[in-house]
């Protein structure tokens, strides 16, 4: 039996062939070199002391207090907005106005009605009345949307106009 070793062919075609592979080694060696260079780039980009810390580990422990410290300032600033929340509940919300003629003979529209209520439909009616003689001005007190007094026609349409209102 002969040595295939010694057949040049042979020898010929394991030299191609360790040349190929040679030529594809050297050229996945060149794509992990400049592979491993983007890589690096990259960590030291990500690595770099722009803010006088000493590792990642430092930045990490920086973000996560300030972190806890934007918690605490999104609690303050809830509890400030609900305690304003609260104290606005009594303010004036809720207004309407109406002009109107009682009398007749009297012309223009002179008496008027109006509502200031709050959140809770609280607040007061304060009316108008003009005559040839004066005008008489009185308030009825509103409670939760009710009065507890007679309510003329424009009153209550007033009433209603100021309860229908959005704040």
């Amino acid at each position: 039996m002969p040595n295939l070793l010694e057949s040049p062919s042979i020898l010929l075609v394991i030299l191609i062939m360790l040349t190929i592979m040679l030529v594809v080694a050297l050229g996945l060696l060149i794509w992990l070199i400049n592979r491993t260079g983007k890589l690096e780039s990259k960590y030291k980009k990500f690595m770099r002391n722009s803010e006088g810390l000493s590792s990642i580990e430092d930045v990490i422990f920086r973000c996560l207090e300030e972190i806890d410290y934007l918690k605490k300032e999104y609690v303050m600033a809830n509890n400030r907005i609900i305690e304003l929340d609260n104290r606005s509940a009594a303010n004036i919300q809720k207004v309407a106005v109406k002009r109107y003629n009682v009398f007749e003979d009297v012309g223009s529209d002179q008496s008027f009605s109006v509502v200031l209520l709050d959140r809770n439909n609280d607040g007061v009616l304060i009316t108008g009345l003009y005559t040839r003689e004066g005008t008489t001005t009185f308030a009825k007190p509103i409670s939760s949307g009710l009065c507890q007094y007679m309510l003329s026609a424009e009153e209550k349409d007033v009433l209603e106009e100021a309860l229908n209102e959005k704040y």
